[in-house]
């Protein structure tokens, strides 16, 4: 009986492997045609696919995990080996450096568990009922109170919010409304942004986002890119957001970026004026603190910070 139910564990397992490969393969071959359309260059001869099948075949076990290092090719302008494709990282990297842990860290318990006040929380909901920032229980005429004297707006994020789905701005007129049909979330107020960055995104939400890694040596920050919204949205949706590049040493924003479906961009997609070199304000602070805050978790083997520099150059995660 166990050795027939470990082989249906196992079927089952590969089916799910195969969905995966198979959706992430679409995903990845969209975003060389949109590169292509906008780069027609960066099209890859049969000869490079080639080496990419037979590289991924080799170092990752299955041409399956091609598509995506054919996208990153095409995007870069070349192949360049160790970069790690998403479907290889979803399926074996994040069970790997997670274990246990996968989605524990969640936003109502993230400043608790860091013990750090360079988050924007300002309340929780939990199962239903309303917390202040100490975990005490408030009711909602106070806590309106407090929060609508210093911000004309507040967040409330889902405790599984994901990729801007589950976040909503919510103001004296209708947080009450949303707080009675929530379960568990972060309220937080609302982080002005630095000038240069300001001026990168007119002005919509903008967060930098530094992955560090522990080795043995401690934490380590190793990429980072910057996320903006729209001028005409509340807050940064994966949809619709603009994607730069970063450079990890030096915090120098990329001048090109992409949109959600690998589509390059020199221009705004709203305004149409051409994207500027710009260095992230205080840059090397905030990596600091990532790697700070990550050793004090290291139950985490890796982790992506979300960040953003206020004009007076403090760093909020």
């Amino acid at each position: 009986m166990k050795s027939a139910a470990r082989l249906a564990n196992t079927a089952v397992g590969h089916a799910r492997n195969f969905y995966r490969n198979s959706t992430h393969a679409a995903d990845a071959r969209e975003g060389q045609k949109n590169i292509v359309q906008a780069l027609p260059d960066r099209a890859l001869e049969p000869a490079l696919r080639k080496e990419i099948k037979t590289y991924a075949t080799k170092h990752f076990g299955s041409k399956a995990f091609a598509p995506w290092l054919e996208t990153y090719a095409a995007w870069r302008g070349e192949f360049v080996e160790g970069c790690l494709p998403d479907n290889y990282h979803n399926q074996y990297v994040v069970p790997h450096a997670m274990g246990p842990h996968v989605g524990t860290l969640r936003n109502t318990l993230a400043r608790r568990i860091l013990e750090t006040d360079r988050l924007p929380d300002i309340g929780y909901i939990l199962h239903g009922r309303l917390y202040d920032v100490d975990a005490k229980p408030v009711d909602i005429t106070s806590f309106q109170r407090a929060a609508f004297a210093k911000h004309p707006h507040v967040y409330v994020k889902a405790a599984k919010s994901l990729q801007g789905l589950g976040v909503q701005r919510a103001s004296a007129n209708n947080l009450a409304q949303i707080v009675a049909k929530t379960k568990n979330a972060v309220i937080q107020y609302p982080v002005e942004v630095h000038p240069d960055l300001a001026a990168l995104s007119y002005e919509a939400a903008t967060t930098i986002r530094i992955t560090t890694v522990l080795d043995k040596d401690g934490p380590r920050p190793v990429a980072s890119f910057l996320r903006t919204g729209r001028p005409s949205e509340t807050h940064i949706k994966a949809d619709t957001e603009i994607n730069f590049i970063v450079a990890i040493e030096t915090g120098d924003v990329a001048a090109k970026a992409m949109l959600g479906k690998w589509q390059p961009i020199s221009r705004h997609p709203d305004t149409g004026a051409p994207f500027q070199s710009v260095r992230i304000p205080a840059f090397d602070e905030m990596k600091a603190q990532a790697v700070e805050l990550h050793a004090r978790i290291p139950q985490y083997l890796y982790l992506g910070w979300d960040a953003t520099v206020t004009p007076s150059s403090d760093i909020m995660f």
